[in-house]
C-alpha cells in the first residue's frame, strides 16, 4: 500500500515538472512546447513557442522558476517562428507574467481569445499587432504601460477603452476597426496616433484632457461627431486630418494653440467654432496649399478675431 501512495505522489510530481503548472485548475502546455531562458533574477522568460496546437496555455513555473515575461516574438511570426504562431486561436497567460514583450503575438492572424491576468504590468509595442481575429481583450487594473502600436491593425476590434491608471504609447489603436471609445476622467493626453485610421464614428473627451497630440484622429473618415470640453489647451498638427464626414466642430475657450494642418482634407467641414478668444496657429496652418476652406466662428467682442476673414478663413460671429 505504501508503495503504491509512493509510486502515485511520483507520478503527480513528475506531470507537475513536466507540465510546468503549480495552479490545478490550469492545464499548462509541456514545457518541451517552448523554448526559454532565466532573467537575471533567475526566473523565466519565454522566448518561442514550438508546438502544434491552437489553444495554448503558458506554464506558471518551468523548472521551479516562475515565468514572468512572454519575450518579443515569442508567438509573433519572425524568422524564428513562422509556422505555428499564426494558428493559434487561444493562449491563456498565467498569473505569474508581469511583461508582454514586444510583437509578442504579431500577426498571430487567428488568435481570436487572450486570457491576461491580473499581475500583467507592461504590454509591449506591437504585442497584438496584426491579430486580425482578435474582437476585443480584457485589460487588468494591474497594467500600468501599453505601448506602441500595441494593437495595431486588429482589424476586429470594436470597442476600446482608456484608462487614467495606464501609460500609452503611440498608435495604439491605429489602423484597427475600432468604432466606438470610452475615456475615462483622469486621462490628460490622448498620444499620437492613437485612434488613427479607425472607424471612430463619435468620441467625447474628459475634462481632464489637455492635449490631443498629433495625428490622434488621422484619417478616421466616419467620425461624424467630435465633443471637445473645457479643459482642453492644445490640438496638435494633423489631429483631425482627413476625417471626411466631420461638418462642424467647437472649439473650448481654454484652447490656446492649434497645430499645423489640424482640419486638412476635411471636405465636409462647414464650420469651426470658437467658445473663446482666437489660438496661436503656427506658420504651417496658414499656408494656401493647407487649407481647408470652412468657416470660422467667434463669439463678438473676444480678441483676437477679425471680419470678413481671420487668417485667410472666412469669418463670422456666432
Amino acid at each position: 500500500m505504501k508503495k503504491t501512495a509512493i509510486l502515485a505522489l511520483m507520478s503527480v510530481l513528475c506531470l507537475s515538472i513536466l507540465y510546468g503548472c503549480s495552479d490545478t485548475n490550469r492545464q499548462a502546455d509541456p514545457i518541451s512546447d517552448f523554448t526559454y531562458r532565466q532573467n537575471e533574477d533567475g526566473n523565466i522568460i519565454i522566448e518561442d513557442y514550438l508546438g502544434d496546437k491552437t489553444k495554448v496555455v503558458v506554464p506558471e513555473k518551468i523548472n521551479g522558476r516562475k515565468v514572468v515575461e512572454i519575450g518579443s516574438f515569442a508567438f509573433g511570426e519572425d524568422e524564428k517562428n513562422m509556422v505555428y504562431g499564426p494558428q493559434i486561436t487561444y493562449i491563456d497567460i498565467p498569473k505569474t507574467v508581469k511583461v508582454i514583450g514586444e510583437y509578442a503575438f504579431d500577426d498571430c492572424r487567428k488568435l481570436k481569445t487572450v486570457i491576461i491576468p491580473e499581475g500583467v504590468e507592461i504590454i509591449g509595442s506591437g504585442a497584438f499587432g496584426g491579430c486580425i481575429e482578435l474582437e476585443s481583450i480584457e485589460i487588468p487594473k494591474t497594467v500600468k504601460e501599453i505601448r506602441d502600436k500595441a494593437f495595431f491593425e486588429c482589424e476586429s476590434f470594436k470597442k476600446a477603452y482608456m484608462s487614467a491608471s495606464v501609460k500609452y504609447g503611440e498608435f495604439v489603436f491605429s489602423y484597427s476597426s475600432v468604432e466606438s471609445v470610452e475615456i475615462e476622467e483622469g486621462v490628460t493626453v490622448i498620444p499620437a496616433g492613437t485612434f488613427s485610421n479607425t472607424k471612430i464614428k463619435d468620441v467625447t473627451l474628459p475634462k481632464s484632457v489637455e492635449i490631443i497630440e498629433p495625428s490622434a484622429f488621422y484619417g478616421c473618415d466616419e467620425l461624424i461627431s467630435v465633443n471637445l470640453t473645457q479643459g482642453l489647451k492644445e490640438i496638435c498638427q494633423s489631429v483631425f486630418v482627413r476625417c471626411s464626414k466631420l461638418t462642424e466642430i467647437i472649439i473650448p475657450e481654454t484652447v490656446t494653440e492649434l497645430g499645423e494642418d489640424a482640419f486638412w482634407e476635411c471636405e465636409n467641414l462647414k464650420g469651426v467654432k470658437f467658445e473663446g478668444k482666437a489660438p496661436v496657429l503656427s506658420e504651417a496652418q496658414l499656408n494656401e496649399d493647407s487649407k481647408t476652406y470652412y468657416t470660422v466662428y467667434y463669439h463678438e467682442g473676444v480678441e483676437g478675431f477679425t471680419l470678413p476673414e481671420w487668417c485667410g478663413y472666412p469669418c463670422k460671429t456666432w
